[in-house]
């Protein structure tokens, strides 16, 4: 990882490159504090952090590090960026923020900041064999969480709230950090609200119930939505959008490859979509990158940026349609790019057959 970073700065014609956001900063040194600096120069990688870390980031930073423990950062730079006679320096333009690239800017005389975007991000998005582990470790604790959750429901006795309350408790004692972001809970028209927040109204039977969340394991997200039915029988209109939404998933699944576009990879499911008529009822993106945080690089849309895969990427795939006032349906699963195959690999395991997905 340093080592691309050395050739981007030969490329760029630049002395060295400041990571100032934690979560990269995390990627390359294994440090999970709350202040943490690396500086990268053409022969040295330096961690910078504050006398609360001092103990810490010995035991976590990696090696190859110089652990630089400082009463002052803007001081701490200074002298690292004179020590090592640094006159150009790359820094993070997409999370430095213009109040410290001015101060920056001001402190350190005769150094020109170079503003890079993405650039240990889209290191990020190839995961090593360690990545993709802890990837399925988090994902196979969302999917011992989501069953837990569909026996904890009781229809008509309990609100959205509540079950979004026990997600949260239930991801913790099973072994997660955390939960990856506030879990969604919507049902009946609430869940035609792709991004819905969990309501302090009652889970009625016989109705849509979505359920999105997901959890951190040391450090790395899962994500998945399974849309389930309350009661004994699902309705036809239901099970018509349901099917149209798991056939589309389906699709991408099988016949997405290594050298694909994300455009065409989204197009997959768009296209099936929009033939059946619900095309104006998915308007978000297919998927999105998934590692240390919930969304990353890359990105699957028609309106994204254009991605080639090239295998190693973890991402979601994740159609759904929202039809106003009536419900929602959508189905994630998480895959891997395989390069060796050249197809995805489903990572999450859990049924997305509707008879098995009924809160009776």
């Amino acid at each position: 990882m340093v080592a691309k970073i050395r050739n981007l700065l030969s490329e760029k014609g630049l002395d060295g490159f400041l990571v100032t956001n934690l979560i990269n900063v995390r990627y390359l040194t294994g440090f999970t504090g709350s202040n943490g600096q690396v500086l990268i120069t053409r022969d040295a990688a330096i961690f910078m952090t504050d006398f609360r870390y001092k103990i810490q980031s010995r035991q976590e930073v990696r090696e190859g590090f110089e652990i630089v423990v400082y009463g002052s950062y803007m001081d701490e730079l200074k002298k690292l960026v004179s020590e090592y006679g640094i006159k150009t320096l790359g820094v993070e333009g997409n999370h430095v923020t213009v109040v410290s690239f001015n101060n920056m800017k001001e402190k350190l005389e005769g150094v020109e900041l170079v503003p890079l975007d993405g650039v240990v991000e889209d290191l990020r998005i190839i995961k090593s064999p360690e990545e993709l582990e802890l990837l399925r470790k988090s994902q196979e604790i969302n999917h011992r969480l989501f069953w837990e959750i569909m026996n904890f429901i009781e229809p008509g006795k309990m609100t959205e709230r509540d079950v979004a309350i026990e997600i949260e408790y239930l991801a913790k004692k099973l072994g997660a950090d955390d939960v990856s972001f506030r879990p969604i809970v919507a049902s009946g028209p609430h869940s035609a609200l792709p991004h819905a927040s969990p309501r302090d109204v009652v889970i009625a039977p016989n109705d849509v119930l979505l359920l999105d969340f997901g959890v951190f394991y040391r450090g790395y997200a899962s994500d998945m939505t399974r849309t389930v039915w309350v009661g004994s029988r699902p309705t036809e209109d239901f099970l018509e959008i349901y099917n149209i939404v798991l056939e589309a998933q389906e699709m991408v699944e099988e016949r997405a490859r290594v050298g694909m576009t994300n455009r065409e990879v989204d197009a997959i499911a768009r296209d099936y979509i929009r033939e059946n008529g619900f095309g104006e009822n998915f308007g978000h993106g297919l998927g999105h990158g998934i590692g240390l945080e919930i969304h990353e690089a890359p990105y699957f849309s028609h309106r994204a940026s254009e991605y080639v895969l090239k295998g190693g990427e973890v991402f979601t795939v994740e159609p759904g349609i929202y039809l106003e006032g009536k419900f929602g349906v959508r189905i994630e699963d998480m895959v891997y790019a395989d390069a060796s195959s050249g197809g995805l690999e489903i990572i999450t395991r859990t049924t997305k057959n509707i008879n098995e997905l009924k809160i009776e």
